[in-house]
């Protein structure tokens, strides 16, 4: 295969990934008003046991500070979640789902299940097996030449 068709499908693969957003961020919107990254925080608080420090958000995401305290700035403002300062330290900050965010996770959670049984089913087994390793195999790729190329 020569590299203009590698480049080709990697503009599928991109262009792939962004019908991904688009429906995660369409489900989002539909079960609680909010964005892919707010949902995906809330996700995160769910699967934590419902509250992490901010620098735990901060660390999952991979987003900078500031962007994360924006996204949760707007999850209480929705109701999704609150912010609490500790006691004994003053600068740890930790945020808290509320039972309005739980809900929203498992709304969306419902929406994306309905969306994955469709794919389910219109994709043998053996195509996802495929497909998962050929995604398995370009992590590692990709993994391996970000570290080989430096801007």
């Amino acid at each position: 295969m020569d590299t203009r068709s590698v480049g080709n499908i990697m503009e599928e693969v991109v262009s792939l990934s962004d019908k991904i957003r688009r429906v995660s961020e369409n489900a989002a919107g539909k079960a609680g008003d909010c964005t892919a990254q707010q949902l995906r925080i809330c996700t995160f608080l769910q699967k934590c046991g419902g509250s992490v420090s901010q620098k735990e958000i901060e660390k999952f995401t991979g987003l900078r500070r500031p962007t994360v305290s924006f996204l949760v700035d707007s999850l209480v403002t929705r109701g999704l979640a609150v912010r609490n300062t500790s006691l004994s330290d003053r600068r740890m900050r930790t945020v808290t789902l509320t039972p309005q965010g739980d809900e929203v996770v498992r709304k969306c959670a419902a929406q994306l299940k309905d969306i994955y049984r469709i794919i389910g089913v219109s994709i043998s087994s053996e195509e996802l097996g495929l497909f998962s390793a050929v995604v398995e195999k370009l992590d590692k790729i990709l993994e391996l030449a970000s570290v080989k190329v430096t801007i």
